[in-house]
Formats: C-alpha cells, sequence, structure tokens
C-alpha cells in the first residue's frame, strides 16, 4: 500500500489584493478554510414528448458561492480595517489561497466581502466571521 501525499492544514494563508500583482495576508484566520465547488443551474427543457415521462435537464450558469472566514479580531490591523472598508464600499477585490502541500498550489480569485460581523464572547477571544462572495472562477495553480 502506498503512503499517503496528505498535507496538514495548517499554515494556509488568504492574500487580498487590489491589483492582482501585490497581495497581503489577511492575519489570524482561526477557522477551517473551505471553497465549494459552483452549483451549476439546473434549466428545465422537457416537454409533451419527453421520454418515459421524465423532466429533461441541461446545465445552465455557475454559481461561484461565498467563501467564509474566521479570524481573531484585531481591530488596529491595517488589513482587517481594509476587510471592514471593503464590505462597506462593495468593493470587488483580487484574492489568493495559499494550501501549504509540497506543490505550493494556490488558488486565485475576485470578490468582495458580502459580511463582516464582530462577535466578542464572554469566555473566548473576539472574532469577525467575514464572507467572501466570489465573483468568478478559481484558478489553481502551482508556484
Amino acid at each position: 500500500m502506498a503512503a499517503s501525499v496528505a498535507f496538514w492544514g495548517k499554515g494556509t494563508l488568504l492574500q487580498r489584493s487590489t491589483d492582482g500583482v501585490t497581495y497581503v495576508t489577511v492575519p489570524e484566520i482561526t477557522s477551517d478554510q473551505s471553497i465549494d465547488s459552483p452549483e451549476v443551474e439546473k434549466i428545465d427543457v422537457s416537454h409533451h414528448e419527453s421520454p418515459d415521462d421524465t423532466k429533461e435537464y441541461i446545465a445552465g450558469w455557475k454559481d461561484t458561492g461565498p467563501v467564509s472566514f474566521t479570524v481573531n479580531f484585531l481591530p488596529t490591523n491595517a488589513v482587517q480595517i481594509t476587510l471592514m472598508q471593503d464590505y462597506a464600499a462593495g468593493t470587488n477585490q483580487y484574492w489568493k489561497l495559499i494550501l501549504t502541500d509540497s506543490s505550493n498550489t494556490y488558488g486565485t480569485f475576485r470578490g468582495y466581502v458580502s459580511k463582516f460581523t464582530v462577535n466578542g464572547p464572554l469566555n473566548s477571544a473576539t472574532k469577525a466571521d467575514f464572507t467572501i462572495q466570489r465573483t468568478g472562477a478559481i484558478t489553481w495553480s502551482n508556484v
């Protein structure tokens, strides 16, 4: 049996850019990062002669969906301040998710901060949850 080539997610980075060239790291992400596959809209093309009285579908638009993160809230951190400003303005930015595998895999995408919520629980660090609504496909690459 072959040895696993799985890798630990610790050290995964999310970065933000205004120009798609120079990126800055969003500090102190504490949550798992997951990027869902786009959901493909189904278009009903059923007609009176559809075989076996069964609906027929074709694929339509892909809905890229959101990406959500939790960070330790750092209210004076310049990058987290820009996330709040992006949220307030609805600004579309460039994003990069850098994985920790041996191939240095990363994904780039465009999106805007659609949610930014600060949570101050009684017995743990103050956190901020934020969501990026992707506005296009993610492109996966290796360095």
